[in-house]
């Protein structure tokens, strides 16, 4: 069997699957002879002939079967499968397949690069009413909470091997989708009157802050269970895995979420926060679904102030020095 090099492997696909799954040498090369049959036929190869091309010996062919039981590192990665027959035939004498996923990822890396060509963006339009920024803000939650499972649920096997977005991606839509919003925030008459950005301006509360009570409401709404983690709520707000190590103070006592009762703590353990489960008060609730007033007034000194509230909206740097310094 010809040695293969790490570098031949370079920083794709391939690459990546022998990080995960601390495949050997041999395994390597099963994939790559798996690819180079799937090009040619779907009907698969058996282990037999795999094996023979893998290893000179018989001996050696005999250990390699368990490169493709059931219980292997190809097969539970699913990086392989058998193809669907008769499961009482042996190793050798089944015929495999590159998994769908494996195939397709593999092809891409072969394909020659194109050029990237930015989409262009779609056209902003003005929020309606309140409700469609609920909307957009659900959306938003969505795509955080598809980030954060990437982010700390990487040791689930399963999870990795279903993965086909990293992080990285899910904040890239993330930072589209907070654009798109912004944009239609900037083109929206009487945005002041939104109960959300209204609850945002009363108590002076992060971006971070308001994905967060957003986040509370869509649960008891849509979920129909008012308490959430307060561990995965603060998943939620990082955009990078570091993150939680700083973003836990947004339940501090001394934060705006606590100090002005948006929120409520319980079973808690050992008077730790992160331990409890979090869930918005009542009235918070009630506020956030109320229809906003059909003639608001907004002067321009409130548009001067809403407009940098918008540009504070891109990023909450800021909030987390000021608590350094407060702490």
């Amino acid at each position: 069997m010809t040695v293969l090099s790490q570098e031949s492997w370079g920083g794709g696909s391939l690459a990546a699957m022998h990080r995960e799954s601390s495949l050997t040498e041999s395994e390597v090369w099963l994939i790559l002879l798996l690819l180079h049959e799937r090009l040619h036929s779907q009907e698969g190869i058996s282990g037999r002939r795999l094996l023979n091309a893998l290893f000179d010996s018989s001996l050696e062919v005999l250990e390699g079967t368990r490169l493709l039981l059931r219980n292997s590192r190809l097969r539970s990665a699913g990086l392989i499968r058998p193809v669907k027959e008769s499961s009482r035939r042996n190793a050798l004498d089944r015929r495999f397949l590159l998994s769908d996923r494996v195939h397709r990822l593999l092809l891409e890396d072969l394909s020659p690069a194109q050029p990237a060509v930015e989409a262009p963006r779609p056209k902003s339009s003005p929020y309606r009413n309140h409700f469609e920024l609920l909307i957009d803000y659900r959306r938003l939650v969505r795509l955080c909470r598809s980030r954060a499972r990437c982010l700390f649920e990487t040791n689930s096997r399963e999870y990795r091997r279903r993965r086909q977005i990293s992080a990285e991606q899910w904040s890239q839509r993330v930072n589209q989708c907070e654009q798109r919003m912004t944009d239609r925030l900037r083109l929206t008459e009487g945005v002041a009157s939104f109960p959300l950005l209204k609850l945002q301006q009363q108590f002076r509360l992060s971006p971070d802050e308001l994905l967060i009570v957003s986040h509370l409401l869509f649960q008891e709404i849509f979920e129909g269970n008012s308490f959430v983690e307060a561990v995965d709520v603060i998943k939620l707000v990082c955009r990078i895995e570091s993150d939680i190590f700083i973003k836990h103070r947004l339940l501090s006592e001394r934060g705006p979420l606590f100090r002005s009762e948006l929120l409520i703590l319980d079973d808690m353990v050992n008077e730790k926060q992160m331990t409890a489960e979090v869930c918005l008060n009542n009235w918070v609730v009630e506020r956030l679904l109320a229809p906003e007033a059909k003639e608001a007034t907004f002067s321009a000194d409130a548009r001067l102030d809403f407009h940098l509230f918008l540009q504070r909206l891109e990023s909450s740097e800021q909030f987390y020095e000021e608590l350094e310094r407060e702490g």
